[in-house]
């Protein structure tokens, strides 16, 4: 088959979520398929990545055509990213567009897309998000619609956590995307989610839309240790997210006020790593006042980080999809402590993979019983790494994808 794969974000490096994502379904598609890319490239993203941008841009590009038949790369965020997030979201205030169209909205790049489709027959294109639609909807080939959350969801779940300053906007902001998603979802050939409960909250956007769900999952030749968990040798808590992430942000928020006091209480001083680019004010307040609280920022390789933890702390309480953070932790046989809602969509279960807590007091507690009881811990770190293998390995994601695919295809009789 013949793909173009539109994305709003170049997949390379492979570090964080949607990356991670997107980057390990691409590779995996381009071993049984001819696969097209045309791509955004945000430079105020790469420089999170790389010392410079041409170092970035260099290393992006040939990484990602070294995989892919071709790519195209277009250009955005040359102003800075606070300029930018302003100027795009005073026009989306005023405009039926959601801000993520206006942001993804470049002529060059609708451009290089018709250029492609014009000079080659595809037999379906990946549209990596919703917000891409607009510039493929005239296109007359079959669209597979990735869905990396349902972002209509996710807004209307940040209106009650925001501001009142900002919570009107944000409630606009989620009225203008579910009309989004009502016009386009049923009319393309297939949408991609990550879990059964995204499913379910698509199917009540539309119940003619057709799903299909190819789970988040893990690279396991990268994502492993390089020792068997031993309790004698590892110490410490540990959390990995960018701190840009409002989810991350959250959490890292309610550790620093509610959940490490309590944890004080109940275990004597612990080393706490958080790994992961941003700020989060509160978090930085903890960190001058307790010298065992280290802000290590963003790392080029967590692996390390998490291998040499005792215990991996999930407290995210928000957000959609599934956390890829969680599948991470276990295929590195990390011993997990998370609040449920980072857990959903991953088939764990409380006690054999996972200790799942969802107050201040049940982290800390449950911190202290890992703590305590390093068999518990062993146990954990061992059936974290069976479960990743049964179940959320790409060489098993893979084939389902592509099924997925021919099935769309076919049932739309291309």
């Amino acid at each position: 088959m013949n793909i173009l794969w539109v994305s709003h974000f170049s997949p390379y490096p492979p570090k964080g979520g949607a990356y991670q994502r997107s980057y390990n379904m691409i590779r995996g598609l381009a071993k049984t398929c001819s696969v097209d890319l045309v791509t955004l490239i945000s430079r105020p993203v790469v420089m999170g990545f790389y010392s410079s941008y041409s170092e970035g841009y260099a290393d992006i590009t040939s990484s990602l055509r070294g995989i892919v038949d071709s790519a195209e790369f277009v250009e955005i965020g040359k102003n800075s990213r606070l300029n930018s997030k302003l100027i795009n979201a005073a026009k989306s205030l005023f405009s039926l567009r959601t801000y993520d169209e206006i942001l993804y909205s470049s002529l060059r790049f609708a451009k290089s897309i018709n250029a492609k489709v014009s000079e080659k027959k595809y037999d379906a294109i990946y549209v990596d998000t919703i917000s891409l639609m607009p510039l493929v909807a005239k296109v007359q080939v079959p669209i597979i619609l990735n869905h990396h959350n349902i972002e209509s969801d996710m807004l209307r779940l940040r209106v009650k956590s925001s501001l009142k300053l900002i919570a009107p906007y944000l409630y606009w902001e989620a009225l203008k995307m579910k009309l989004l998603e009502k016009k386009y979802i049923s009319k393309v050939s297939i949408n991609l989610t990550c879990s059964k409960i995204d499913s379910e909250k698509l199917s009540k956007v539309s119940d003619s839309a057709v799903i299909a769900e190819i789970p988040n999952g893990v690279d396991t030749s990268y994502f492993k240790r390089i020792e068997k968990y031993d309790s004698k040798i590892v110490e410490g808590l540990i959390f990995v997210g960018g701190l840009g992430w409002y989810p991350n942000a959250d959490a890292m928020k309610w550790f620093s006020s509610e959940i490490y006091p309590v944890i004080e209480t109940v275990v004597s001083e612990v080393n706490v790593n958080i790994v992961g680019r941003g700020q989060v004010a509160e978090l930085n307040k903890l960190a001058k006042k307790k010298p065992n609280v280290k802000l290590h920022g963003f790392v080029d390789d967590v692996r390390a980080y998490i291998e040499k933890s005792a215990i991996y702390i999930c407290p995210i309480r928000d957000g959609g999809g599934t956390k890829l953070k969680i599948l991470d932790a276990l295929a590195m046989g990390a011993p997990l402590v998370a609040h449920s809602k980072s857990c959903e969509g991953i088939d764990v279960v409380d006690g054999k993979h996972v200790l799942m807590a969802d107050t201040p007091s049940d982290f800390a507690n449950k911190v202290k019983k890992l703590i305590d009881n390093p068999i518990l811990r062993q146990h954990l770190s061992e059936n974290g790494i069976k479960l990743i293998e049964e179940k959320y390995s790409y060489h098993k994601i893979d084939k389902l994808f592509y099924q997925s695919i021919k099935k769309a295809i076919g049932e739309k009789n291309y």
